[in-house]
């Protein structure tokens, strides 16, 4: 069965290897131990904004994910929630959740949320 969440760019997935998830509370480190890397990556192009969800699992996983933006500038504000369930089998990379918007990198804020097997992660944003 193919998952619709599996297809990503190469060079996404290339980009998220070195993007960790943190488990939610974690004391120490605990970034090596999760079971998926991600990030919520921002990029900018002329006067586009795109942000994108990223993950990529170091193991088998299933669970559910959280995607929630905040953008304001000069022409108003908004906000962006996208969610639903995760299924990945280990090494397998997927976009979960994407938005495009005009304006500036600088002027958005958002998380991306792992819930995977009991476990909250929350995924680094990335520039």
């Amino acid at each position: 069965m193919t998952h619709p969440l599996k297809l990503i760019a190469v060079a996404t997935a290339t980009a998220i290897t070195t993007a960790c998830a943190v488990p939610l509370g974690a004391a120490t480190g605990g970034a090596e131990d999760a079971p998926v890397s991600c990030a919520l990556t921002v990029t900018e192009a002329g006067r586009m904004v795109s942000v994108e969800g990223v993950v990529q699992a170091r193991k088998a996983v299933s669970g559910s994910y959280s995607f929630d933006l905040r953008t304001s500038g000069s022409g108003g504000s908004a906000t962006i929630r996208q969610g639903g369930p995760l299924v990945l089998s280990a090494g397998e990379s997927a976009t979960l959740g994407q938005s495009q918007f005009s304006g500036r990198a600088a002027d958005v804020d958002g998380t991306l949320t792992l819930e995977l097997e009991g476990q909250t992660l929350v995924c680094p944003m990335t520039h």
